[in-house]
C-alpha cells in the first residue's frame, strides 16, 4: 500500500485502542513496529482463548482452551522484559492466562514478578505451598495487607504443626 510507516503506526494504535488486535498487529507489522505487533498478538491470542468453551461440550475437551491460554501467556512473557513501564502489566496478563490453564503455581510466580505479592502469596497458600507463601510474605511483607499476612501465617503454622514440621 502507499501508506507511510507513520500512517500504519497511527492506524495500529487506533485499532489497538478499539481492541481490534488482529488488525492492529497487521498495521504494526506494516509500520515495521515488531514489538507493538507482538504486543497486539499477545492480546489477540488471549481474546481468542476466551472464546473457546470453558466446559467440555459434546465430547470436546477443554484442552484446546488450555493450550490457547498457555500460548497467550507465552506471548505476554515474550514481550514483558522489554515492556518498560508496562512490564508488570504483561506479567500479570501472563499470570491471568495461566490461571485459566490452570497452572496456578506458575501463575503465582508471575504475579510476584508483576509485583502483585498478595495475589502470589494467596495462591501459594491455596495450593498448600506454605513454604512459598511464607517466602513471599517474608520478601514483601510491606506490600501485603497485614490481615492477609496473619491469615497465611496462621494457616501455615497449622499445616506445619499437623505435619509435625514445627522447628
Amino acid at each position: 500500500s502507499s501508506s507511510t510507516k507513520g500512517e500504519w503506526a497511527k492506524t495500529g494504535h487506533e485499532f489497538f485502542e478499539r481492541s481490534r488486535f488482529s488488525h492492529a498487529r497487521q498495521a504494526y507489522e506494516n509500520a515495521g513496529l515488531d514489538y507493538m505487533a507482538s504486543k497486539a498478538e499477545a492480546y489477540q491470542l488471549r481474546e481468542a482463548a476466551k472464546l473457546l468453551p470453558a466446559v467440555a461440550t459434546h465430547g470436546r475437551s477443554t484442552s484446546a482452551r488450555a493450550l490457547a491460554f498457555r500460548k497467550a501467556s507465552d506471548a505476554f512473557l515474550h514481550i514483558a522484559p522489554d515492556g518498560g513501564s508496562q512490564t508488570s502489566i504483561f506479567y500479570r496478563e501472563a499470570a491471568e492466562c495461566l490461571l485459566e490453564v490452570p497452572n496456578k503455581e506458575r501463575a503465582a510466580e508471575l504475579y510476584s514478578l508483576a509485583e502483585e505479592y498478595t495475589e502470589a502469596a494467596v495462591i501459594f497458600r491455596e495450593l498448600n505451598l506454605f513454604d512459598r507463601a511464607i517466602e513471599e510474605i517474608n520478601l514483601h511483607v510491606d506490600h501485603i495487607p497485614p490481615e492477609v499476612v496473619k491469615r497465611i501465617r496462621y494457616a501455615s503454622s497449622l499445616a506445619y504443626f499437623r505435619n509435625k514440621q514445627v522447628t
